[in-house]
């Protein structure tokens, strides 16, 4: 990231440097140039500007990147290592993009006539595609209808549907629907770890959120473990984060670990109850509120972690507008100058 200028000299001088030095051909229709917030064209305009400026002609090599059939330059967003950058409509088209075409290539596994084969076609190569996206993609642009005008939004629940499906259709002969009053609990069979006697086809609806909290929990300890000069300056502003809920460390009280555990409890039954199931069985009961519980801990764990992430921000003076809790029990605006 960086000024035009400077950024493509850098880039020009990559392209020289692999080719000199090793024998390499950077492909540069393969690269992408994200200028957020311009028009397309205006992008275009401004590359091409700069690299008629350029006197000494070290720009020229990357010329050819302004063919619009290239697609090179982006403004909407772009994706690096399979994770989508930039706005979060375009993140959430992406993720419908993917989604879809996860649902669509699950149907192609019908012409593998082994149910065996086809079982863990779907539980080792489809149900695990969405598992890179979940650990770097917000849960608000992967979840399913985030946007209250976006109902069309494709998301994880869907594959785990689609997945879901194909499996009962192989083991049923096609013979089960969707309205059936069994679906429910299938679904659950096929949900379940096998030690519960379930297929172990991890819903990634659940565990994407998990994911997500994994690695943004590492970021943050890696932050952590990064020279503390400012440890002072923190100390100093008496900033406090989540002391009722947990440490900055992501330790959790007793007394919350028992609500949260409450809570989880509750849940299981009212989604029994949704099921028609008024009676289910300890197994299929305590997985559910297993469920339930590492999802909510999962939650309170990302927000934790974007706590934290903000006493960081706030302690190097680079913190954005925050509300926090000083000695005296009163709120006060920090804001960055």
């Amino acid at each position: 990231m960086g000024k035009i200028e400077p950024t493509l000299l850098a880039l020009a001088e990559s392209v020289r440097s692999f080719k000199e030095d090793a024998d390499l051909e950077v492909c540069l229709g393969k690269c992408t140039i994200y200028m957020p917030g311009i028009p397309k064209e205006r992008a275009h305009q401004l590359i091409r500007d700069c690299i008629d400026a350029d006197e000494s002609g070290t720009l020229e090599t990357l010329r050819p990147m302004l063919a619009h059939d290239l697609d090179v330059i982006q403004v909407q967003g772009l994706c690096v290592v399979g994770t989508p950058m930039g706005a979060s409509q375009d993140v959430r088209e992406y993720v419908r993009s993917k989604c879809g075409t996860i649902c669509n290539d699950v149907e192609q596994m019908r012409v593998c006539s082994d149910p065996l084969i086809r079982y863990q076609l779907l539980k080792f190569c489809m149900n695990t595609r969405l598992s890179f996206p979940s650990r770097n993609v917000t849960p608000d642009n992967m979840a399913s209808c985030c946007d209250p005008l976006d109902r069309a939004h494709i998301g994880p629940a869907h594959v785990d549907q689609k997945i879901v499906h194909e499996v009962l259709r192989a083991a049923t002969s096609d013979t089960i629907r969707v309205s059936d009053p069994k679906y429910g609990w299938c679904t659950l069979k096929v949900q379940s770890p096998h030690h519960e006697g379930g297929y172990a086809i991890t819903p990634t609806a659940a565990s994407g959120l998990a994911a997500f909290y994994s690695a943004t929990s590492k970021l943050v300890a890696l932050l952590a473990s990064l020279p503390d000069n400012y440890q002072h300056d923190y100390n100093e502003r008496n900033f406090f984060f989540l002391p009722a809920v947990m440490t900055t460390s992501g330790r959790i009280s007793g007394d919350f670990l028992r609500l949260l555990y409450i809570l989880s409890n509750r849940q299981a039954h009212k989604y029994f109850t949704r099921m028609g199931l008024l009676d289910p069985s300890t197994k299929a009961f305590k997985q559910r509120r297993g469920t339930y519980f590492y999802y909510n801990r999962a939650a309170i764990g990302l927000a934790c972690a974007q706590a934290t992430a903000t006493t960081h921000a706030c302690a190097t003076h680079l913190q954005p507008s925050t509300m926090a809790l000083t000695n005296d029990g009163t709120n006060s605006q920090k804001c960055s100058q």
